[in-house]
């Protein structure tokens, strides 16, 4: 049995198609990747506020400074976890 050895055009059209869809694809991921990272930048704010103010509350509550306290709300505004908190 005797095989051919040449690159038919088919072959060659479905390679650059396969090519050209890896590109827009490689493309779309990386504009995604961007969004993301600049939605993440944006609440990097947010996230470190709220790491601070659940550390704060860690440590009252680790201090035993809250030891009495009445109720969880009374624990939130001494912690000042709650923007505004009315006691």
């Amino acid at each position: 049995m005797k095989c051919e050895k040449k690159i038919t055009l088919a072959f060659v059209v479905a390679v650059l198609a396969q090519t050209g869809g890896a590109l827009v694809w490689a493309g779309s991921a990386a504009e995604r990747i961007i969004v993301l990272e600049r939605t993440a930048e944006a609440r990097q704010p947010v996230v470190g506020m709220i790491i601070s103010k659940l550390t704060a509350l860690v440590l009252v509550l680790l201090e035993g400074e809250v030891a009495g306290a009445e109720d969880a709300e009374h624990v939130v505004a001494v912690a000042g976890v709650c923007a505004g908190a009315q006691v």
